[in-house]
């Protein structure tokens, strides 16, 4: 059997690869590994607004345009 362990280089991950690997095909990756927050986007992603076209549904607004749209519409109503 093959175990993967995040956070790996933590105290209860490295125990537990100290543990595992004596029984068990065992993959220890830590926080450097995991970093996925510099990951490029999908070709495909679900964020693509696909159902809402296939619906007949117009796409969004680009937000900036939205957003001043917003602030016009409640600009008299705040206090």
């Amino acid at each position: 059997m093959r175990v993967l362990i995040t956070g790996a280089y933590g105290q209860l991950g490295h125990d537990l690869v100290f543990v595992l690997s004596n029984h068990y095909t065992v993959f220890a990756l830590g926080r450097k590994q995991m970093d996925i927050t510099n990951a490029s986007r999908p070709a495909y992603s679900v964020l693509d607004h696909m159902a809402i076209r296939l619906n007949g549904f117009p796409d969004f607004r680009d937000w900036k345009e939205a957003l001043i749209n917003f602030i016009g519409e409640v600009r008299g109503t705040c206090i």
